[in-house]
């Protein structure tokens, strides 16, 4: 298991944050690895401060997996302490990066999460991607957060 970072993880890139209870819309870029992602690798996204809720995402890839028939897939929401693991996911079976189509969070999980302790976002690929096309390539998850 690899583990990869976004520039908002290792502080790059200041993350805004949301006032009180106003809505802040936070694209965190994703850069996609040289070597293609395997099953349980794990790429740590943004961390959201104690108060902060994540009420919704949008995953802005390009296609990165190049076959006529995709396999990429992976789990979106929290991470355990160690980020080797999803603790509680958001959404399973993302197929965001079999093309370019927008894909949009789909379940209200995230919006009912405690907001009492520090969490870290993160993606768990759950299955590889058929024909790796995502070398050097960008994408973005649009995280709206509420404070």
């Amino acid at each position: 298991m690899a583990k990869y970072s976004t520039k908002a993880i290792t502080g790059v890139r200041p993350v805004p944050q949301p006032d009180d209870a106003d809505l802040c819309v936070v694209p965190v870029d994703v850069e996609f690895p040289t070597a293609a992602y395997v099953a349980n690798d794990i790429h740590e996204v943004v961390d959201l401060p104690i108060g902060v809720k994540c009420l919704d995402f949008d995953f802005i890839f390009p296609d990165i997996d190049t076959n006529g028939s995709p396999t990429f897939a992976f789990t979106f929401g929290e991470l355990n302490a160690d980020s080797t693991d999803i603790a509680t996911a958001y959404v399973t079976g993302v197929t965001a990066g079999q093309s370019t189509t927008v894909v949009r969070n789909t379940t209200s999980v995230a919006a009912q999460r405690p907001a009492t302790a520090v969490r870290r976002l993160g993606m768990k690929i759950t299955t590889a991607a058929a024909t790796y096309g995502g070398a050097s390539a960008i994408g973005q998850i649009v995280v709206h957060l509420r404070g």
